[in-house]
């Protein structure tokens, strides 16, 4: 096993915390959300459209 010898720069104690952290769960990105409500808005305008056809 390799020995670690000490850096000439001491570690960042925040970056350590925030990194075992890992910030929990996070939404859908802005991207995401609108392509979600366009293929929403598609795929309803499809069924009322079957559904004009149908009557």
């Amino acid at each position: 096993m390799k020995k670690r010898g000490r850096t000439l720069v001491p570690r960042n104690p925040f970056a350590l915390v925030a990194r075992q952290r890992r910030a929990g769960a996070h939404d859908k990105a802005h991207k995401i959300k609108r392509r979600d409500d366009r293929q929403a808005l598609k795929k309803l305008l499809r069924t009322e459209k079957d559904d004009d056809a149908s009557h």
